[in-house]
Parts: C-alpha cells; sequence; structure tokens
C-alpha cells in the first residue's frame, strides 16, 4: 500500500503558528485594573500602594508592566509571568497627586491599558473629634457609655482609643466602617471605667496616624453610695412577736441634686434574702414584716436595691433565736399541767376534812 505526504511550503507554516500564537494571546487577556490603597485621597507622609491586576482566562503569559502617572513613568518591568504586580510610593508628597494608570504590554507588542485612578495627596493635620453620650461623661455603675470618634469626611480609617496616657497600649481599635467614624461602648461601666480617654485614627502598612483629638473625661460612680438593712425591735427575735425588716438606700450626691422628673429615685425596688435565697423580689416597699416569729425566722438576712441596672447590697445581718423566752414558755406550761391537778387534789381533801384552807400558788421566774 503506497502512502503519499503533502508537505505545507514552510512560509505557510510560520505563518500560521505566528496566527495562532497571536490568536491565543489575544484570547487570554480580557481587561486590566489599576487600584490604589488605601485610596484616592491620602494625607502628606501616606503610603501609596498601586496594585496592577490582568484578568486572563488562568493562564499567565509573559508580561510586561508600566505604571503611569500622567505622562511620567513610575515604575516599569522587565517581562515577568505573573497578572499581578504591586508598586508602594512611601512617604507620598503633594507632588504625587495626580491620574495614575497601568500599561502591560504581551510578549507580541500587544499592550492593554487600565482606566485612570485620581489620586489626592494633602498638606494637612488630621485631627479626630472626640465626644462622649451622656453629654458631660457623668454615668452610673452597670450603665452604658458611648464615646464616638471620627474624622466625618474621610473613610477608610480604623479608629484607636486610649485611656489615662496616650503613650500606653490602644484600650479599643474598631474599623469606621464606611461611615467616617466608630464608637467604643463601654458595656456595663464600672467603676475602673473612669478617667480621661483619647483617640486618634490611622490605616495603610507601615500604620499612618492622624494626631491625637482633644480628650474627654468619664466619671462613673454607684447610683446608690450606701445601703443598709434594719431589723426591728431587734435582731433576737421573740416567739411568736412581729419582726421588721428596713433596707434603706441611700442614693448618691448627683442624683438627689436632680429634679424629681428626671431622677431615677422613684424607680427603686427592693429584694430581701434570707441564707442567700430571695423571699420577697422587686418589690417598690422597703419595708417587710413577719407577723409572728418562729424559730424558722432566723438567719442570714440581706437586702439588693436596684434601679435600671445599678444594684447594691447591704452588708449581712443575722438573726437568732431567744432561746431563753422559748425555754420558759416551755417550762411554764409543763409546770402548770402539773400543779394545776395536785392543786385541785390538795382543795378536795382539806374540804373533805372539814376545814378549810387558803392556798396560794405563787410562780417566779
Amino acid at each position: 500500500m503506497a502512502f503519499s505526504i503533502r508537505v505545507m511550503p514552510r512560509c505557510l507554516v510560520i505563518a500560521a503558528v505566528i496566527l495562532l500564537c497571536f490568536s491565543q494571546v489575544s484570547a487570554q487577556v480580557s481587561s486590566v485594573l489599576l487600584s490604589a490603597y488605601p485610596g484616592g485621597q491620602l494625607i502628606v507622609g501616606e503610603t501609596l500602594a498601586l496594585t496592577c491586576t490582568v484578568v486572563t482566562d488562568g493562564s499567565e503569559p509573559q508580561l510586561v508592566y508600566e505604571i503611569w502617572r500622567g505622562n511620567i513613568i513610575v515604575c516599569a518591568t522587565l517581562q515577568i509571568q505573573a497578572t499581578t504586580h504591586r508598586h508602594s510610593v512611601a512617604e507620598v508628597s503633594t507632588e504625587h497627586s495626580g491620574i495614575y494608570k497601568c500599561v502591560v504590554t504581551l510578549p507580541q507588542d500587544e499592550q492593554w491599558e487600565s482606566l485612570g485612578v485620581q489620586v489626592t495627596v494633602e498638606d494637612i493635620k488630621l485631627k479626630p473629634t472626640l465626644t462622649v453620650n451622656p453629654a458631660g461623661g457623668k454615668a452610673y455603675t452597670e450603665d452604658t457609655v458611648l464615646l464616638p470618634c471620627g474624622l466625618h469626611q474621610y473613610r477608610g480609617w480604623k479608629y484607636f482609643w486610649y485611656r489615662g496616657r496616650q503613650s500606653t497600649y490602644p484600650l479599643e481599635q474598631i474599623w469606621d466602617g464606611g461611615r467616617g467614624e466608630a464608637i467604643l461602648r463601654l458595656w456595663r461601666a464600672g467603676l475602673s471605667d473612669t478617667g480621661q480617654y483619647w483617640c486618634r485614627a490611622g490605616r495603610g502598612s507601615p500604620t499612618f496616624y492622624t494626631e491625637f483629638s482633644d480628650p474627654v473625661y468619664v466619671n462613673i460612680t454607684d447610683f446608690f453610695s450606701n445601703v443598709t438593712l434594719s431589723v426591728s425591735p431587734g435582731a433576737t427575735l421573740k416567739w411568736n412577736k412581729p419582726l421588721h425588716f428596713t433596707c434603706k438606700a441611700q442614693v448618691s450626691k448627683r442624683e438627689r441634686q436632680k429634679p424629681a422628673n428626671i431622677s431615677r429615685r422613684a424607680q427603686v425596688t427592693y429584694t430581701f434574702y434570707r441564707n442567700g435565697q430571695p423571699f420577697l423580689s422587686s418589690s417598690p416597699h422597703a419595708v417587710v414584716t413577719v407577723a409572728q416569729a418562729q424559730r424558722c425566722h432566723s438567719g442570714t438576712y440581706s437586702c439588693t436595691v436596684t434601679s435600671g441596672r445599678a444594684q447594691r447590697s447591704s452588708p449581712e445581718l443575722h438573726v437568732t433565736t431567744d432561746d431563753t423566752s422559748l425555754f420558759l414558755v416551755i417550762s411554764v406550761g409543763t409546770s402548770l399541767i402539773i400543779v394545776i391537778p395536785l392543786a385541785v387534789y390538795f382543795i378536795k381533801r382539806l374540804t373533805l376534812g372539814g376545814t378549810t384552807y387558803v392556798l396560794i400558788l405563787q410562780f417566779t421566774s
């Protein structure tokens, strides 16, 4: 069997290969993107990071990258096999303002160009504004205190809060979330949260910081300055006698100075405990009475006052049983049971004898 092979002219083969390569390379790249970090609005001294990204069909062709500002080449690479190129400009100045673009050259000298990115560098000193809510920074324990810190017209910053000294490690750090400010919340504030607070903002890598804000002062005090529990007539209960427990709460001087219509003094409730267990909860009454004291009413008592989330408890009070009183009741009762029948017996004997005697019974305790 004979075979015949047709050989294409060499020029046609070369042309076909070039056409095939050109069509493949052209199909590989779909777009070029340029991004600027931390954004298009910078402050003198920040670091500008430019990232050029080539969108392909998954392959990584050999590419040459150029980043331009206006008609000035900022940087250029040799041919590299990578779909991303990054370039950083440290400590930018106003001279770095302009429109940036990325130009990518493929092996066949085909070029792709990104859209322009406007970068503006301002020579200003940024200083965030720190406020406190409630106004004046005065709050009670268990209240929530808000400390908003913001640059407002500037976005994309992280905010740092400090208490006591500016040189300390940040108390908290929160991104602004695109709102131009962030809020530090002191949930269930305690006495240890009292102090002077500052904030500042930062962004970029390495982090570029703004100036510190003006300070605000937070003053956390107890809503209740003192709580006591008393019992009358005394801490030694008398058998079948009433007991009166009184829980007395003194609010802070600041609260006493408030007008009655805005004070929380009328919102106080009382909870009474015996041996650690509540026997009267959330009562508006500060006095509780045990009508007839029994041995089971002895124990350790305390009370807790509440207004909103503010709470304070009294010292413990020990109530004991008067065992002497109880013993006398039992003893006298037993004596009467024995003496009365004997008296009746002797009276009958004396009456039967014809002579009447007067029997005087005298009880002494």
